[in-house]
């Protein structure tokens, strides 16, 4: 999960499949949607992404406590940092209540825990340092590339997205495997060393490539016999 908007996306086509109606939020100050059952206003997702039942409406506390699980389990279906990465009696509590984790030059990145999305991360610069730049990430790995970027712990150049390794190690073992590639004994040594390098770096990059050789293979396969 990138951001927020994935996670209601797919939180309210689970709750259509339950038979609930997500809509604008008719009071947009203070909530995201107002969720519904056969036209009927029951419920609010509220701006600080919690639900909340709604006053005026007869709901029995069962509703409300499904439609609560609903987006708990599609929070956890997104890919949110279950895991608390921060001790309490060990960490800096900051003001906003979140915990730092760690700090270089003037970038902080820090950890709270949220009612639904489970342990959410930001990167930003303090305010006394005149910024008032953040950034929330849903994802540990991301978060810890930002800040690393960002503090100018490391060069952005010298990453890679898991995508990208995979990527690379995909065209690095085909070209291991084609029985025509042409290379000396110490450039297969190289190659193949190369190779294991990019898969201990993401070890489901060989998955991938099986699935990407495959998807090449049955598209070959589609392919033959239709005139071009």
């Amino acid at each position: 999960m990138k951001n927020k908007f994935d996670f209601y996306i797919a939180f309210y086509e689970r709750l259509a499949l339950q038979g609930f109606q997500a809509y604008v939020a008719y009071d947009r100050e203070n909530h995201i949607a107002d969720i519904c059952v056969r036209g009927n206003n029951i419920a609010h997702l509220t701006k600080a992404d919690t639900i909340r039942p709604n006053p005026y409406a007869e709901v029995d506390a069962g509703t409300i406590d499904a439609i609560c699980e609903t987006a708990k389990n599609t929070a956890l279906m997104c890919g949110i940092c279950t895991e608390k990465p921060y001790d309490e009696t060990k960490h800096e509590k900051l003001p906003n209540g979140a915990y730092k984790l760690s700090e270089f030059e003037d970038t902080v990145l820090s950890c709270a825990c949220h009612p639904i999305l489970g342990y959410v991360f930001s990167v930003s610069k303090p305010p006394e340092a005149g910024y008032t730049d953040r950034q929330d990430f849903y994802n540990k790995a991301d978060a810890m590339r930002d800040f690393a970027i960002k503090s100018g712990f490391v060069d952005e150049r010298q990453f890679f997205s898991f995508k990208e390794l995979a990527m690379i190690q995909a065209g690095l073992t085909e070209v291991r495997m084609a029985p025509d590639n042409d290379l000396t004994s110490e450039e297969t040594y190289d190659l193949d060393a190369l190779i294991e390098k990019v898969e201990g770096l993401t070890p489901e990059s060989a998955d991938i490539w099986v699935s990407l050789q495959y998807s090449k293979d049955h598209d070959a396969e589609l392919s033959e016999g239709v005139e071009q």
